[in-house]
């Protein structure tokens, strides 16, 4: 029986091979619990530390992807729910609850770009080194995506490894890994 919380990603394409037969892949498929399944591990920490936001995003994870949550989940989100419902805490935003979602002082519309920004950076890293694979990741090519995109190359390099780190994908080990190599010169 397949467990996205301890299966491996090979396992899930396996599954979703399997159970494509019988239903149209979603939110719900193998591969999409997996990958949730995989991010919420990763956000575990945060989770344990008491980032209220971090409880909010994996508990939106599971409640998407048809996931049951980790009993260390349920048990946060349990602690910051009954802090209001047992009122301990005054409002939703209140520390013993889910916090503040943002510090203070932080811009929404500059938040929402680079929210969205980062996809559109890294897509067009990934666009051009598909053009051309010889090119460089480097500070000419952020210099080049950056001003298309409106961004300047230090902000689009920024926007470019959030995006990696945060499962995108690193386009240049991509290439190497699907056998494109870079010509001699």
């Amino acid at each position: 029986m397949f467990d996205p919380w301890t299966a491996g990603l090979e396992e899930a394409q396996e599954e979703e091979k399997r159970v494509s037969a019988e239903r149209a892949a979603g939110p719900c498929s193998p591969v999409m619990q997996w990958g949730s399944a995989s991010q919420i591990n990763e956000w575990k920490q945060a989770v344990e530390a008491g980032d209220g936001y971090a409880v909010m995003a994996c508990v939106s994870l599971c409640v998407t992807h048809g996931l049951i949550a980790p009993d260390w989940l349920a048990y946060a989100f349990n602690q910051k729910y009954y802090a209001v419902a047992a009122c301990r805490a005054e409002s939703w935003d209140d520390p013993k609850s889910f916090g503040r979602p943002f510090p203070k002082g932080k811009h929404l519309s500059r938040m929402r770009q680079d929210k969205f920004g980062r996809f559109a950076v890294w897509n067009a890293v990934c666009d051009t080194i598909k053009r051309d694979p010889d090119r460089a990741i480097d500070r000419g090519l952020f210099e080049e995506v950056g001003k298309s995109l409106g961004f300047g190359a230090t902000r689009a390099e920024r926007l470019y490894y959030e995006a990696v780190n945060n499962g995108l994908g690193n386009i240049a080990k991509s290439i190497k890994l699907a056998g494109i190599q870079k010509k001699s010169r």
